[in-house]
């Protein structure tokens, strides 16, 4: 238990038994100023996932230490990232004020935390200057 972390399958299995003084960023922490999206974002042009660049050096090492050990990056994660990325793409508009009853009840239940790929779609809206509360 002293290397446990929530992860999938192929992460876990990246991960092996490391486990670096200080840890990884926990994916289920209760806390809000600890939660991953205060560590990491998207590039939404990639599908990467990548440590947020205003960071004290210490939270960057973590969580670029995190993508490296379990492979968050690896060919499976990009390419469902980006069938996703593509699908938004195609269903909701790039202009928030394009939006229609049936293009919001799907944005807001893509950003709804209970969606596994939230985060990347939280990152997508955003630039996209859609509102992203909770």
């Amino acid at each position: 238990w002293s290397n446990w972390i929530f992860a999938c399958h192929d992460c876990n299995q990246a991960k092996g038994d490391k486990w670096p003084v200080g840890g990884y960023v926990d994916p289920c922490t209760a806390s809000e100023s600890y939660r991953p999206e205060t560590c990491f974002t998207f590039d939404t042009k990639t599908g990467e996932i990548v440590p947020l660049k205003d960071l004290d050096q210490d939270r960057f090492d973590k969580a670029q230490r995190m993508i490296d050990d379990l492979r968050l990056n690896g060919r499976h994660h990009l390419a469902k990232r980006l069938v996703w990325i593509l699908r938004m793409g195609w269903e909701i508009p790039d202009d928030p004020s394009e939006e229609t009853p049936a293009s919001g009840t799907l944005r807001r239940f893509l950003a709804s935390r209970s969606y596994e790929l939230s985060s990347l779609a939280r990152a997508w809206l955003a630039e996209r200057g859609y509102s992203i509360s909770g």
